[in-house]
């Protein structure tokens, strides 16, 4: 399944963000198209892709094919825009959900006891109240910029994530140090860097600033 998303600026350019790298997701489906999908769902796979899905991370465009072989990860690619009056950023997004708690954020604050944190699953996302300005402040007001960009953050593993979400977000949970699975989907954004000036904030810094929004705008989510 594919999602698109498009924004008109007043030069008429066409932008595309797609939520997930075709970068291999080899043997899996991701859970919710829009966000990183939680982790507790993999653990009956985890050795099976101990075997076949360690991947070496830090990709970049366009030197990396895109060699996602499952029908998600070819549909994301297939759906890529390449064009003079085209943007297409590859990069993933966290964050929190208007209904549902699938994905990672939601279902972590769900959770009570203790959860499993990946310390070999890295991640190079963002949460989407950063990547909304990212795309408001760097790419629509760039009337030249055009192609295929990564846009990512500083990659960190998803035990670390857990572990800052729950300390600034004030959640009593035991996150449990879990080794068996390995997964490296983080992207090389030089490319985009260097065009548009952007440097990423530390990973506090976006964890922080995705608690300020949900608190400032808690009512949406009710």
């Amino acid at each position: 399944m594919t999602f698109r998303y498009y924004l008109r600026a007043s030069s008429r350019r066409r932008f595309r963000w797609l939520v997930a790298q075709p970068f291999i997701d080899r043997n899996r489906c991701l859970l919710g198209a829009q966000q990183e999908p939680h982790q507790e769902s993999r653990d009956d796979e985890d050795d099976r892709d101990d075997e076949r899905g360690q991947l070496e991370g830090i990709y970049v465009e366009p030197a990396d094919f895109a060699d996602a072989d499952d029908l998600y990860g070819r549909s994301k690619y297939l759906g890529e825009v390449k064009g003079e009056n085209a943007v297409t950023l590859r990069t993933s997004i966290i964050g929190h959900e208007l209904q549902g708690k699938l994905s990672l954020v939601e279902w972590f604050l769900s959770q009570n006891g203790s959860v499993n944190g990946y310390v070999n699953a890295i991640y190079s996302g963002f949460p989407t109240i950063e990547l909304a300005r990212i795309i408001d402040e760097y790419v629509i007001p760039d009337a030249g910029l055009s192609g295929l960009y990564h846009v990512s953050s500083e990659p960190v593993s998803k035990y670390e994530l857990l572990r800052m979400i729950a300390e600034i977000y004030n959640k009593k949970i035991d996150i449990l140090p879990y080794d068996k699975f390995t997964e490296n989907k983080s992207l090389d954004s030089t490319r985009f860097r260097e065009r548009t000036g952007y440097v990423p904030p530390d990973w506090r810094t976006l964890v922080e600033k995705m608690h300020k929004w949900y608190q400032r705008n808690i009512s949406m989510y009710k």
